[in-house]
């Protein structure tokens, strides 16, 4: 198409243009001038009417030209490209037919249907009913597009899914007991949106496959997270198919018969009062010295060892080599001589045996109690019993006594002194310990009581009662210590005291986000986190830690409590106090732009084919013009259509306008609009100079001008008030546009910048205004202009435009105040008076933030309430979160701040006056 021509005139029956005459020639949209040639550099083509002899010439050459045609400006193919590999997590491919992938474009032709993934629903809710999104790509001769073939529509929004999770979907080894959030419908199936809340137990024959040995079945809390495994177990921070997923079966703890050891034995626990075995766990056993397997059993054929497993399914033991539902395989005695085996109970023996001995005669075994447990006397001196078979008929311990049955092994609980004074100081201690190898004990029923203490250490369960004495009743073996208060099992006392940090405020990045939040607590005025909590940071979507980063390859990035310290650390920078979490990059390979931004006031931008969001897939077009009263900077665009059109380059190459531009920046465009070409006579030229008081110059010039004839017009070009004569204002030199009147709400000049003696409405160059809020106003609190309350703009004179001295901008405007925030006056009852401080009043309505009143009677009357006649006067401040007046003395809201007064006067206080009298 032809966007600008030159007059033309009738000769000799046909159209004819004068020598000199231009032509601006360029492409319509979906077309581009041919690859090498000069037009399509930059994408239009000027060509100038050489004459007779000379033809057509090249606008900028002078050498002779033809007309370049255009052709298709994309090749086939639509964008974005969509296959397996390039689809988010959170969508999958259902099906694809004809599909292959070329510069990120899918072919012509291609069918492809894509779903969410598994832990995501459809967030459309027209989607929601068929669950899925059929595409296919068409193309019209000009360009490709992504159609709908249900409804034969161009497709204008791609498939969006939300994280969430199934309703219904439960560990087989648990029960629900609550839940807590929205759900939203997607056919048949009902979906937990995202951060809703379900409330699940372990059954009473499981517990939970990661929680503490002293543990019991507690309830477990699991926040909808989305994906693979979309449920957060918030008290084990982990991801879990469903909620109770990792409630697992348990098997009764085993004793061990006469005859066998134990070699290898997991820890025990106790569900509902008896010992157990989580699901998995192992027991290893091998015969005493003196015993064997029998010699057909399992055991006797793979190297006298067998291997007992508790099964997830059954909750019993099976054999680890032949899968049988069993118990331990029993050992026979040797024939001959040799002292029985004493099975032993809460303990564990060790044997030693005489080199080349037969049976165990001459064999020592040695027998400690199990942990948490102490034996009775005569061995708790010395913390174990050590047989000896001598004769090869009977054991005989250390003390020289015959002993035919098992020790006995009493509940005790360890008392460490060292770790308890960590958090607590012992306020009421056990009189009867024992001191067992290097250990303090005490025995089942005993109790302790303690009170929290140290730098920042608080009653983590409720931190009010942090001063409070707790007491802690010993109960031994695998349950320890338990907690009075609650009953809790815990391993030490003074456990419920804990170390604590300061939670972080205000701790922001632009790539990474706050995965995961602690348990805030709340004591003394403080906000803070317990020892060894965690806030989770995780880049953004399409983020992920550098190389150079320790966190390479990491999902995410916790930063725990250090109690000892009060500091948070990063966990792969302990040691050193956190300050803001690790900065994440943009993905590599993401065939991808990030969109530029553009300044609003002056420019008007389109995106074509564009997902929403800061960055964009490749193919993606964006349009961007100057808005009206403005123009391109850049002479390029100075055309019809007048825009900039930017496409995402595929590779990583970035934006690229229809002239192969590589573009960075935003559109510049200047206030004002583009003269049109003409020819004209009787130019007449009038300026007027001006000096200001420092001796700046500037210059404002008028041309009037006869035209002619006009041409075509760009989008930017002036409007034509008379097409025979027109005066074109060229502007003033040095100089901007006055900004007197007109000024937003609530502010006002400080200091003018100076402006043309005469001509008010301009001021000079490098001149600056000062302005500042009216009383009862002030900047936003996140204007650069609210710490100093001011603003100042100073005039650029080449560019006529404003730079702001705070924030940096180079086309600054003027800023709006907003009122300040601050309570109405109070209300007050005859004869009451209010004594404020200084500069307390704002305007007649308000008073500001920082006030601080006092209601009283006016002279010749008194208060009726006793408390303030005897006591203070009412005092109010004004507290700006809630807009309303609180008492100084009680913190309370003031809903009503009358007071009564009655005329006359009362004695003074009957208390003073007695004082007086003594």
């Amino acid at each position: 198409v032809i966007s600008q021509s030159p007059p033309s005139f009738k000769h000799n029956g046909g159209v004819k243009v004068i020598e000199g005459g231009k032509y601006r020639i360029v492409c319509k949209d979906g077309f581009k001038f041919p690859p090498g040639t000069k037009a399509a550099q930059k994408n239009m083509q000027n060509v100038v009417c050489g004459g007779t002899d000379k033809g057509y010439l090249d606008g900028e050459t002078n050498e002779k030209t033809k007309i370049e045609s255009c052709e298709r400006g994309q090749e086939p193919g639509c964008a974005p490209s969509i296959d397996a590999s390039n689809l988010p997590s959170s969508k999958k491919l259902k099906k694809s037919d004809k599909c292959t992938t070329n510069n990120d474009r899918s072919s012509v032709g291609c069918k492809i249907t894509v779903e969410c993934a598994e832990g995501y629903y459809p967030k459309n809710p027209d989607m929601q009913i068929e669950k899925e999104q059929s595409l296919e790509c068409k193309d019209n001769g000009t360009s490709s597009y992504w159609n709908d073939p249900k409804t034969n529509q161009i497709v204008s929004s791609m498939l969006e899914c939300l994280p969430g999770c199934k309703d219904g979907q439960l560990g087989k080894n648990a029960r629900f007991v609550r839940a807590n959030g929205d759900k939203t419908t997607v056919g048949d199936t009902n979906f937990y949106n995202e951060n809703a809340k379900v409330t699940v137990k372990c059954n009473d024959d499981s517990t939970y496959k990661y929680g503490d040995v002293t543990s019991t079945n507690p309830e477990m809390t699991y926040t909808c997270k989305g994906g693979a495994d979309p449920w957060k177990n918030e008290d084990q921070s982990r991801l879990e198919k469903s909620p109770g997923d990792l409630c697992v079966r348990v098997c009764e703890a085993m004793e061990t018969p006469a005859g066998l050891r134990i070699t290898a034995s997991p820890a025990t626990r106790f569900v509902n009062g008896i010992p157990v075995v989580k699901a998995d766990e192992k027991y290893s056993f091998t015969c005493a010295n003196g015993y064997h397997y029998p010699p057909e059993s399992s055991p006797a054929k793979n190297n006298n060892k067998q291997t007992l497993v508790c099964d997830n399914n059954s909750g019993k033991f099976v054999d680890g080599t032949t899968g049988e539902k069993t118990g331990p395989t029993l050992c026979v005695k040797d024939t001959g001589p040799g002292c029985p085996d004493i099975a032993q109970h809460n303990s564990k023996t060790t044997d030693e045996c005489p080199q080349g001995n037969k049976g165990n005669i001459g064999c020592s075994v040695r027998v400690t109690c199990d942990k948490r447990y102490i034996p009775a006397s005569p061995y708790d001196k010395d913390g174990k019993q050590i047989l000896k078979c001598e004769d090869g008929n009977d054991w005989k311990d250390q003390f020289g006594n015959v002993v035919k049955s098992k020790l006995e092994c009493k509940k005790a609980c360890i008392v460490d002194d060292a770790k308890i004074g960590k958090v607590a100081k012992v306020t009421k201690n056990s009189g009867d310990t024992k001191n067992i190898n290097n250990f303090v004990y005490v025995e089942n029923g005993q109790v302790i009581t303690v009170k929290c203490e140290g730098d920042g250490v608080v009653w983590k369960d409720n931190a009010s009662e942090t001063p409070k004495e707790h007491s802690y009743t010993c109960v031994g073996g695998n349950e320890g210590w338990k907690r009075d208060n609650d009953g809790q099992v815990v391993v030490n006392p003074g456990d419920g005291c804990v170390r604590t940090c300061k939670a972080p405020e205000n701790i922001q990045s632009a790539t990474a986000k706050l995965q995961q939040k602690p348990t805030i607590i709340d004591y003394s005025g403080q906000k803070l986190v317990a020892d060894g909590a965690k806030f989770i940071y995780k880049c953004n979507e399409n983020y992920a830690y550098p190389s150079t980063s320790p966190y390479n390859g990491m999902q995410n990035e916790p930063v725990v409590c250090n109690g000892a310290t009060r500091n948070f650390e990063s966990i792969k920078k302990k040691g050193n106090p956190f300050t803001k979490p690790e900065e994440c990059e943009r993905k590599k390979g993401l065939n991808e732009c990030k969109i530029i931004p553009q300044d609003a006031s002056k420019t008007v931008s389109q995106l074509v084919k564009c997902d929403v969001g800061e960055y964009v897939k490749t193919g993606c077009t964006v349009k961007v013009r100057c808005a009206d009263g403005h123009y391109p900077k850049k002479v390029d665009y100075h055309t019809v259509l007048g825009d900039q059109e930017m496409i995402c380059t595929s590779g990583g190459e970035g934006w690229r306008d229809q002239y192969n531009n590589i573009i960075s920046d935003p559109l510049e465009c200047i206030a004002g609009c583009l003269n049109r070409s003409s020819t004209s006579t009787d130019v007449v030229v009038e300026a007027n100079n001006y000096i200001s008081t420092t001796h700046k110059k500037a210059t404002c010039k008028t041309m009037k001008l006869t035209v002619k004839s006009v041409a075509n017009s760009t989008r930017y070009s002036c409007p034509v008030e008379n097409p025979g004569e027109k005066t074109t204002d060229n502007g003033c030199t040095n100089s901007c546009k006055a900004l007197d009147t007109n000024l937003p709400a609530g502010v006002v000049i400080e200091k003018a910048a100076e402006a043309f003696a005469g001509v008010p409405s301009f001021v000079f160059g490098d001149e600056t205004y000062v302005f500042k809020c009216l009383p009862g106003y002030v900047y936003p609190s996140k204007s650069p202009h609210r710490p100093l309350g001011k603003q100042s703009l100073k005039c650029n004179g080449d560019y006529k435009t404003y730079d702001d001295m705070e924030s940096g901008a180079t086309d600054g405007k003027v800023e709006a105040c907003e009122k300040a925030p601050g309570c109405k006056k109070p209300v007050l009852s005859d004869n009451s008076v209010t004594v404020t401080g200084p500069e307390c009043w704002v305007g007649s309505d308000y008073l500001n933030d920082k006030c601080t009143v006092e209601i009283k009677c006016e002279p010749g009357y008194y208060p009726e309430d006793k408390l303030i006649l005897y006591g203070d006067n009412v005092k109010l401040k004004c507290d700006e979160s809630k807009e309303a007046w609180v008492d100084v003395k009680t913190g309370e809201t003031k809903e009503d701040t009358k007071i009564k007064c009655i005329k006359g006067c009362v004695e003074i206080d009957p208390k003073v006056s007695r004082e007086v009298k003594a």
